[in-house]
């Protein structure tokens, strides 16, 4: 398909010279095969690019939210104004313009700010997550005087620190693209993974990753947990997050669909490099069996996992949790996805088609133009006679 992709310029160039010969100068077919070539090219690269191009999620938690107060300043501003100066030849009134400064006022409205683990930045929130955050931390707020030079309202600040706690960890989730050659191959089968797409996933009941609310993201899928079982885990994805380039979900499953937990799997292209999901079939309160799966060389956390259940089968999610959280220093070591670099990536059947087309497109919108232009055969020929004739 590549090859019938970038002969079409040529072929273009056969019939331009067979029938619009007189239309077209040597030098216009060179116009029509040279950007051809590139612009299939380009296309070709921004498909393969939106292929390869996955969505990681990474973890870490609020160290602080800071209130500031509205306050007010006297600034100094310098402006520019027209001003008459004389008159021109006509009568009419003429203008310069002239620079001068004048103090303002300056409102600044109350702000709230979280600082996270990842920088020092502060970043911006509304007012009701703040306290959905302040009530998390469960920490006084400090006061802060900022010792402004303000004009009337002299506006602080209140500070509330996070305490290291897992109760109190408010713990944030954000995205990023990365380069995933493997979801993009066409020999899927190679990792023992299906092609299922969204409306297949749908149909099937399987999970989507979960969105991201209010900053955080829910680890736990398919079970209604307790505040405590939830907040190991969302202690676990702040604090590995970044130390260990780690994330894990907790998927619940019936005890007779573990076909299903093998197709989420596949759904979810065995995780991102930095996940390790653990999928659990229960019977009544009882694990019957594990699923877990990551991107790890050596399946080390899964293992063990399988094992942890095999000898804690009845299902007790904080004491699982601080489990996992005591072993993933020496178990977990982050899948490098550049080992994937051997991998060709092929666009798939419809890409090709619509490469095939905007490519003839491309190719009829520069035939017309060398044609229809006002430059002939004849004129290259005058020209060239021209320059004999001079010489």
């Amino acid at each position: 398909m590549n090859f019938i992709i970038y002969i079409i310029p040529f072929f273009v160039a056969i019939i331009l010279f067979l029938f619009f010969r007189r239309k077209v100068v040597w030098w216009e077919y060179v116009v029509l095969i040279i950007p051809s070539l590139f612009f299939s090219l380009l296309i070709k690269l921004c498909m393969v690019s939106y292929n390869v191009s996955d969505t990681e999620y990474l973890g870490g938690y609020v160290t602080k939210i800071i209130y500031y107060e509205e306050w007010d300043e006297m600034v100094l501003r310098t402006k520019t104004r027209r001003v008459p100066c004389g008159r021109d030849s006509n009568g009419h009134t003429q203008y310069r313009t002239e620079t001068y400064t004048v103090w303002e006022r300056d409102y600044h409205p109350e702000e709230w700010v979280y600082v996270n683990n990842e920088n020092n930045f502060e970043h911006n929130i509304s007012k009701e997550l703040y306290n959905k955050i302040k009530f998390r931390l469960n920490s006084p707020a400090v006061f802060k005087d900022m010792k402004r030079n303000y004009h009337r309202i002299d506006g602080d600040a209140y500070v509330t620190m996070y305490d290291g706690s897992i109760e109190h960890l408010y713990d944030i989730t954000w995205s990023q693209k990365y380069k995933n050659k493997v979801q993009a191959s066409q020999s899927n089968t190679i990792f023992k993974m299906l092609n299922i797409d969204k409306e297949m996933a749908d149909s099937l009941g399987l999970y989507e990753y979960p969105k991201i609310t209010d900053l955080a993201q829910n680890p736990i899928l398919g079970r209604n947990v307790s505040k405590e079982e939830l907040q190991i885990f969302r202690y676990i994805n702040a604090m590995k997050g970044k130390k260990n380039e780690f994330r894990t979900y907790v998927l619940f499953f019936n005890y007779d669909e573990f076909d299903k937990s093998e197709l989420q799997k596949s759904y979810w292209q065995n995780g991102n490099k930095n996940e390790f999901i653990v999928c659990i079939g229960m019977k009544g309160d009882s694990v019957a069996w594990t699923n877990s799966f990551s991107w790890c060389d050596m399946p080390k956390l899964e293992i063990k996992t399988r094992n942890y259940f095999i000898n804690n089968p009845k299902l007790d999610l904080v004491k699982y949790g601080t489990w996992l959280n005591n072993n993933i220093d020496e178990n977990w070591v982050r899948k490098e996805f550049d080992d994937f670099n051997y991998i060709d990536i092929e666009l798939s059947t419809g890409q090709y088609i619509a490469l095939f087309f905007l490519t003839i497109v491309f190719n009829i919108g520069i035939s017309l133009a060398v044609i229809y232009n006002n430059i002939s055969h004849e004129d290259d020929i005058d020209t060239l006679y021209f320059i004999r004739y001079k010489k």
